[in-house]
């Protein structure tokens, strides 16, 4: 929502903001450029060349306390100490604000925002809905998928973008078709694992049906951007981790069929093809599945999954088909 917004308003680079999410040393929810005429620069006055402002900002589906809007502070405060970073406008939206971090915030030049301020109360109530279904997303994918659906595209269609939750969408569509397409299963999305060493995990979607166990990764990226080299790293060591949690908590383990599937809206770039091929080459044990958006669709269409029409239509508007 925010990040729409900020497009439409000039107030943010209208390509860069979809691939930068890095700033200052530290990650934000939207960091990009900004040509406002305030924070733009020249090194001299007959250059060409303009430095921009950044806008970064972070958001909060939750009400923002003076300890959460401290920490915000901290990465201002940080990110204006180096001399070398241009100057930012900083932005923060969340669902509500306790009235002293209202206070803080606003005293230290922080643009706070919620949903009712930037689009109105009936905007505001639609999304706070969809949150509320997103954090019961297990029961939607179970009871009331058309209801779920539908309200994410009243949403997209006033919006044009809900950007910061097509990652739990794409979830959601993952797990409802996944659900459909293994008999008897159980289906939890987030799952939190844990293993003896200390390490946790959350795996986007896992399904166990059977004698059968889905460990799956889940990237909902615009189509312009493809998922790195890096990304595949991490799922590669994030299996291995999954592994041990698999044989540590799962009855006769070696008598299951597991499966770790990495699936996205887009698709791999050559060297993560590379990567997870040159894996599986060497795998013994075990093999990583990646498929992207056009092979998930295939899938789909292949298999008895009944909210197969629902799920296709909903990846072809708000994902296969436009530059998210």
């Amino acid at each position: 929502m925010l990040k729409e917004w900020l497009k439409r308003t000039n107030f943010a680079s209208f390509s860069a903001i979809d691939n930068i999410r890095n700033y200052g040393y530290f990650y934000w929810d939207i960091s990009s450029p900004s040509y406002i005429s305030p924070f733009i620069k020249k090194d001299k006055p007959d250059d060409e060349k303009i430095k921009p402002g950044f806008v970064v900002a972070d958001v909060v589906y939750n009400i923002i306390d003076e300890t959460t809007i401290k920490y915000f502070i901290n990465k201002l405060n940080i990110v204006k100490a180096n001399k070398n970073n241009r100057p930012v406008i900083p932005i923060l939206m969340a669902q509500g604000y306790t009235q002293e971090a209202f206070n803080i915030g606003r005293s230290k030049g922080i643009v706070i925002v919620t949903p009712e301020i930037l689009f109105g109360q009936d905007i505001a109530n639609m999304f706070e809905n969809l949150l509320y279904k997103l954090s019961n997303i297990a029961a939607a994918a179970t009871k009331d998928i058309e209801e779920f659906l539908k309200l994410y595209d009243q949403l997209a269609k006033i919006l044009g973008s809900v950007g910061h939750i097509y990652g739990d969408l794409f979830e959601f569509l993952v797990g409802v078709a996944y659900r459909e397409y293994l008999p008897n299963n159980s289906l939890e999305i987030g799952k939190l694992v844990s293993i003896s060493t200390g390490y946790k995990k959350e795996i986007d979607v896992y399904v166990k049906a059977n004698r059968k166990v889905y460990f799956v990764e889940c990237k909902a990226h615009s189509q312009k951007t493809f998922v790195t080299k890096t990304e595949a790293q991490y799922w590669i060591e994030k299996v291995s981790l999954l592994r041990k949690w698999v044989f540590e908590n799962l009855e006769h383990p070696n008598d299951m069929e597991i499966h770790y599937d990495f699936i996205t809206t887009s698709d791999f770039d050559d060297d993560a093809k590379q990567l997870f091929d040159n894996f599986n080459q060497k795998s013994k044990n075990y093999q990583i599945k990646y498929i992207n958006g056009k092979q998930f669709l295939e899938f789909l269409k292949k298999e008895n999954i009944e909210s197969k029409d629902k799920i296709i239509k909903t990846l072809n508007e708000h994902y296969l088909k436009m530059d998210i």
